[in-house]
């Protein structure tokens, strides 16, 4: 009876975390990372012929955080390889999350 029990109830927390990576977490990474398309300015000439030479470094990253491939584009998330060769970038860190801060404040902190 009591390995019945112990067998309910590790099937239970499997669902459940399964439930949580399959659906609970990609819902909260399509809210929470939009993509919001503004107009831009086009670069001038002499911008893209600097674009052109640079090597560009992003050292912060989070996609490690969601359950998302960064293979393809998608249209939430900030980083995807085909962003990234557009951009140009030659260098970027893909860091993990170990804790935020309970009530930060990203416009001011004392």
């Amino acid at each position: 009876m009591l390995r019945r029990i112990a067998y309910t109830i590790l099937a239970l927390l499997a669902l459940a975390a399964i439930g949580v990576f399959f659906i609970v977490m990609p819902m909260t990474d399509r809210q929470r990372n939009k993509v919001v398309a503004i107009p831009l300015q086009p670069a001038s000439p002499q911008a893209e012929a600097l674009h052109r030479t640079l090597l560009v470094a992003d050292l912060h990253a989070d996609p490690l955080l969601w359950p998302r491939s960064i293979v393809d584009r998608t249209r939430h998330g900030h980083v995807d390889l085909p962003r990234l060769i557009e951009g140009r970038v030659a260098l970027q860190v893909f860091s993990a999350v170990t804790q935020v801060p309970a009530g930060i404040n990203y416009l001011r902190n004392d």
